[in-house]
């Protein structure tokens, strides 16, 4: 992760925060059902010409949002989802071998722009950093490959986001958002004739949500 990007981020919440006053600080905390896109490849599993690939899936999260002013605020969620994972290869046939399933718990810290001319309708932009926690639970179908253990390691990386909350009354709001997660899986494959050097697994996923937020 680039340290001037992370600073300036930082930076901007800060800022936002010195110009807000005690009377237009406030909390909305929420949740979205989530659709994690799929289809991220990972490069030759030690030069054996299998690869990984990683499904769409679906999840949860929570988020909850500091507004500064009326145009800044700053977003922090975590969230889980479940991905299938398949083992690829030129030697396999019928889409390749089930794999299991990747449960990623993303989690994300925001700086947002609101644009306050839309009445009831409250878009948003955002970029701000990302961070994925993996945890796998591989199938009996590729451990009767071979595979004895995959090992994932969540990386940083930037996280950029559009979103548009509707007022539906003084305290409840409806809303939609759309991120892109520039992260990767650093990943470590362990056979039955060894360990493989680690791959960087760059899933990069879009992540879509609906739901709600309460204002305090």
């Amino acid at each position: 992760m680039n340290r001037r990007l992370a600073a300036t981020i930082a930076g901007a919440l800060l800022v936002a925060a010195g110009t807000a006053s005690a009377q237009d600080f406030e909390w909305l905390l929420g949740g979205r059902a989530l659709y994690m896109t799929g289809g991220a490849i990972s490069p030759d599993v030690g030069n054996t010409g299998d690869r990984l690939e990683l499904g769409a899936g679906g999840g949860v999260e929570f988020d909850a949002v500091a507004r500064f002013s009326e145009m800044f605020a700053a977003e922090f969620t975590i969230g889980v989802t479940a991905q299938p994972l398949t083992v690829i290869g030129d030697d396999l046939c019928c889409g390749g071998t089930d794999g299991g399933w990747v449960w990623l718990v993303p989690l994300t810290a925001v700086a947002q722009f609101h644009i306050p001319i839309y009445g009831k309708w409250d878009p948003y932009v955002g970029l701000g950093i990302a961070w994925t926690y993996p945890h796998d639970n591989l199938s009996s179908d590729i451990k009767d490959y071979g595979v004895r253990a995959i090992d994932f390691k969540g990386t940083v990386g930037l996280a950029a986001q559009g979103g548009v909350n509707y007022t539906i009354n003084n305290r409840w709001f409806a809303n939609l958002d759309i991120r892109y997660l520039g992260v990767s899986l650093e990943t470590r494959v362990t056979t039955d004739t060894g360990e493989f050097e680690p791959v960087d697994f760059d899933i990069e996923p879009w992540v879509f949500g609906i739901g709600f937020r309460y204002r305090f």
